[in-house]
Protein backbone atom coordinates (compact mmCIF):
# COMPACT_ATOMS: atom_id res chain seq x y z
CA UNK A 1 0.00 0.00 0.00
CA UNK A 2 2.81 2.28 0.88
CA UNK A 3 4.39 2.09 -2.80
CA UNK A 4 1.31 3.07 -4.33
CA UNK A 5 1.38 6.38 -2.24
CA UNK A 6 4.37 6.96 -3.58
CA UNK A 7 3.83 6.38 -6.76
CA UNK A 8 0.73 8.53 -6.80
CA UNK A 9 2.24 11.44 -5.23
CA UNK A 10 5.49 11.48 -7.71
CA UNK A 11 2.95 11.53 -10.28
CA UNK A 12 1.27 14.22 -8.55
CA UNK A 13 4.02 16.31 -8.26
CA UNK A 14 5.13 15.61 -12.03
CA UNK A 15 2.08 17.01 -13.15
CA UNK A 16 2.69 19.68 -11.05
CA UNK A 17 5.79 20.79 -12.14
CA UNK A 18 5.08 20.29 -15.62
CA UNK A 19 1.80 22.41 -15.39
CA UNK A 20 3.78 25.27 -13.46
CA UNK A 21 6.62 25.28 -16.18
CA UNK A 22 3.90 25.42 -18.68
CA UNK A 23 2.32 28.17 -17.17
CA UNK A 24 5.58 30.06 -16.42
CA UNK A 25 7.29 29.71 -20.26
CA UNK A 26 3.98 31.38 -21.73
CA UNK A 27 4.31 34.19 -18.60
CA UNK A 28 7.88 34.92 -19.94
CA UNK A 29 7.11 34.38 -23.69
CA UNK A 30 9.28 31.39 -24.11
CA UNK A 31 6.78 29.87 -26.64
CA UNK A 32 7.22 33.01 -28.86
CA UNK A 33 9.02 33.14 -31.90
CA UNK A 34 11.78 35.52 -32.17
CA UNK A 35 12.35 37.42 -35.89
CA UNK A 36 15.74 38.81 -36.63
CA UNK A 37 16.10 41.18 -39.59
CA UNK A 38 19.81 42.68 -41.10
CA UNK A 39 19.49 45.86 -43.39
CA UNK A 40 22.54 46.66 -45.80
CA UNK A 41 22.99 50.11 -45.07
CA UNK A 42 26.58 50.52 -45.94
CA UNK A 43 25.93 52.68 -49.45
CA UNK A 44 24.83 52.25 -52.63
CA UNK A 45 27.22 49.82 -54.46
CA UNK A 46 28.27 47.77 -51.43
CA UNK A 47 27.33 44.24 -51.22
CA UNK A 48 27.26 43.08 -47.41
CA UNK A 49 27.87 39.06 -46.92
CA UNK A 50 26.06 37.96 -43.62
CA UNK A 51 26.23 34.46 -41.82
CA UNK A 52 24.49 33.63 -39.04
CA UNK A 53 24.57 30.84 -36.80
CA UNK A 54 24.35 29.68 -33.29
CA UNK A 55 25.83 26.70 -31.11
CA UNK A 56 22.90 24.30 -33.04
CA UNK A 57 22.05 26.27 -35.91
CA UNK A 58 24.44 27.65 -39.17
CA UNK A 59 22.46 29.33 -41.39
CA UNK A 60 24.94 29.42 -44.09
CA UNK A 61 26.12 32.85 -45.98
CA UNK A 62 23.99 35.59 -47.77
CA UNK A 63 24.74 38.28 -50.15
CA UNK A 64 22.74 41.50 -49.51
CA UNK A 65 22.45 44.43 -51.88
CA UNK A 66 22.07 47.74 -50.84
CA UNK A 67 18.89 48.34 -48.55
CA UNK A 68 18.83 44.51 -49.09
CA UNK A 69 17.58 42.22 -46.04
CA UNK A 70 18.21 39.24 -44.54
CA UNK A 71 15.41 37.99 -41.74
CA UNK A 72 15.35 34.76 -39.68
CA UNK A 73 13.13 33.29 -37.16
CA UNK A 74 13.45 30.92 -33.75
CA UNK A 75 12.18 29.71 -30.66
CA UNK A 76 14.72 30.55 -27.42
CA UNK A 77 15.05 27.38 -25.38
CA UNK A 78 13.54 27.28 -22.06
CA UNK A 79 16.90 27.71 -20.41
CA UNK A 80 17.20 31.20 -21.86
CA UNK A 81 20.82 29.98 -23.51
CA UNK A 82 20.15 30.64 -27.33
CA UNK A 83 22.41 33.08 -28.67
CA UNK A 84 22.23 33.80 -32.54
CA UNK A 85 26.02 36.02 -33.68
CA UNK A 86 26.87 36.93 -37.26
CA UNK A 87 29.49 38.12 -39.29
CA UNK A 88 29.26 40.88 -41.12
CA UNK A 89 31.74 41.71 -44.43
CA UNK A 90 31.90 43.89 -47.51
CA UNK A 91 34.38 44.98 -50.21
CA UNK A 92 36.58 42.48 -49.45
CA UNK A 93 37.45 43.42 -46.02
CA UNK A 94 37.76 42.39 -42.98
CA UNK A 95 35.06 40.26 -41.27
CA UNK A 96 32.99 41.85 -38.54
CA UNK A 97 30.92 40.05 -35.65
CA UNK A 98 28.21 40.67 -33.41
CA UNK A 99 25.65 39.02 -31.68
CA UNK A 100 22.24 39.81 -32.46
CA UNK A 101 20.25 37.95 -29.94
CA UNK A 102 21.13 37.06 -26.37
CA UNK A 103 18.43 35.16 -24.60
CA UNK A 104 19.91 36.60 -21.18
CA UNK A 105 19.31 39.75 -22.09
CA UNK A 106 17.05 40.31 -25.23
CA UNK A 107 13.35 40.18 -24.07
CA UNK A 108 11.79 40.94 -27.28
CA UNK A 109 10.17 39.49 -30.47
CA UNK A 110 11.72 41.52 -33.33
CA UNK A 111 15.02 42.72 -33.77
CA UNK A 112 15.75 45.01 -36.70
CA UNK A 113 19.62 45.65 -37.14
CA UNK A 114 20.71 47.87 -39.73
CA UNK A 115 24.95 46.99 -40.86
CA UNK A 116 26.64 50.15 -41.15
CA UNK A 117 30.67 50.90 -41.75
CA UNK A 118 31.31 52.02 -37.86
CA UNK A 119 28.87 49.20 -36.59
CA UNK A 120 25.17 48.00 -36.47
CA UNK A 121 22.20 49.70 -34.99
CA UNK A 122 18.91 48.39 -33.99
CA UNK A 123 16.25 50.03 -35.55
CA UNK A 124 14.23 50.46 -32.54
CA UNK A 125 16.43 52.74 -30.69
CA UNK A 126 17.34 55.39 -32.70
CA UNK A 127 19.44 57.06 -30.11
CA UNK A 128 23.11 56.77 -29.66
CA UNK A 129 23.15 54.34 -27.46
CA UNK A 130 21.22 52.01 -29.99
CA UNK A 131 24.47 51.76 -32.13
CA UNK A 132 27.13 49.06 -31.39
CA UNK A 133 31.05 48.86 -31.58
CA UNK A 134 31.68 45.43 -33.99
CA UNK A 135 33.34 42.20 -31.33
CA UNK A 136 36.41 41.19 -31.91
CA UNK A 137 36.40 37.17 -33.35
CA UNK A 138 38.25 35.82 -30.12
CA UNK A 139 35.12 36.57 -28.11
CA UNK A 140 32.93 34.93 -30.39
CA UNK A 141 35.31 32.10 -30.44
CA UNK A 142 35.37 31.97 -26.92
CA UNK A 143 31.42 31.91 -27.02
CA UNK A 144 31.20 28.65 -29.65
CA UNK A 145 34.43 27.08 -28.02
CA UNK A 146 36.61 27.26 -31.41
Amino acid sequence: MGRLVVHQLTFIIVVLIITFTSTICEAKGFEDKVHVRIINDLGPGTDLKVHCKSKDNDLGFHLLHYQGEYGFHFRPNFFRTTLFFCSFQWEGGQVHYFDVYRALTDWREVYDWSVVRDGICNMKDVSPEGCHDWKDKASVDRVIGD
